[in-house]
């Protein structure tokens, strides 16, 4: 499948192995979305009177470029009271059921996103009389897992040597992000040493939550189901999948400061994160490789839908 890609420009910096001051620059970008929930057509209307019926369905659709297994989608309703619509608690949760993949065009203008319709009821109605005109707020709360692959090219010459011309070991690194929510902000390489003549090379890594929601542990205890209850604890945990060099796995890579034993780090009260990262070249090649970051974690975000429920003073509800 295609990949959309996001794409967040970064001026390069020269490092010269002192201290300086490191400057860089960002381009806009046009989306950071995960999942979206909409409205289904004809579903939680502006306005309807009481008595009428009021449909709860939504439309779940996959808006970035991760695919979304069937279960990893979870609904709450909030901020209603069932009993007085006609509904049992159990209806204002719902899991998916549907695989939903990650967005993908066809030609200049045709894309195509995996969705889900997720009925809460389509018989929901407000079953008690009304004086006086009444919003209904229905607070739609999704959790998911998604993830992001960050790109960036990795530069491999003798330190001590001219390159050649083929590339810069220091510096700032031009990213390219998937569509989501969690994104590469900053990305650095600069000269770490050798070892046992061995060349090393330190990649600095900022990564901050660029959607409207937040970050959580995607392995938090109790599953998404109960994403409604975690802890500040559980909270702003992004997990490193895989770094891979030119599409390999990466024998010598060593990881830095602000990486738990389970390969996670967290973002902090702003939204940002950092870690570092060495690779340590053992061949005496000379080259400029692709370097792709894999980072899985949850996300939720609360979307509100208002319906005015228009009183018939001199008329009870007559739900069907």
């Amino acid at each position: 499948m295609r990949r959309m890609f996001v794409f967040i420009v970064i001026a390069l910096v020269f490092l010269s192995g002192c201290t300086g001051d490191e400057a860089t620059t960002t381009a806009p970008v046009s989306s950071y979305e995960g999942m979206s929930t909409g409205a289904y057509a004809g579903s939680l209307p502006s306005s309807v009177y009481e008595g009428e019926l009021i449909p709860m369905q939504f439309l779940v659709e996959n808006k970035g470029d991760y695919n979304v297994d069937s279960g990893d989608y979870f609904l709450k309703i909030k901020g209603i009271n069932p009993t007085v619509l006609g509904l049992d608690e159990t209806d204002l949760k719902q899991s998916s059921s549907e695989d939903m993949d990650a967005i993908s065009s066809f030609g200049d203008e045709t894309i195509v996103s995996g969705q889900e319709v997720i009925t809460v009821s389509d018989s929901a109605c407000y079953n008690n009389d009304l004086e006086n005109d009444l919003t209904l707020s229905v607070h739609a709360k999704s959790c998911y897992i998604y993830g992001t692959t960050a790109s960036a090219s990795a530069c491999f010459v003798e330190i001590s040597g001219t390159g050649d011309g083929i590339c810069l070991p220091s510096g700032f690194k031009t990213v390219t992000n998937t569509i989501a929510p969690i994104a590469v902000t900053e990305f650095a390489q600069s000269p770490a040493g050798e070892n046992n003549g061995n060349p090393r090379y330190r990649f600095r890594v900022k990564v901050q939550n660029m959607g409207p929601g937040t970050v959580f542990d995607k392995n938090v205890e109790g599953g998404l189901n109960s994403c409604d209850d975690i802890s500040r604890s559980d909270e702003n945990v992004v997990y490193i999948d895989s770094i891979m060099l030119d599409g390999a796995e990466i024998d010598n890579l060593i990881y830095e400061g602000g990486i738990s034993d389970d390969l996670s780090f967290r973002l902090d009260s702003t939204g940002t994160g950092r870690f570092s990262f060495i690779i340590e070249q053992e061949s005496d090649l000379e080259y400029e490789g692709d370097l792709d970051i894999e980072f899985s974690y949850a996300y939720t975000q609360t979307d509100i839908f208002r319906t005015i429920i228009n009183a018939l003073p001199d008329q009870a509800p007559n739900c069907p």
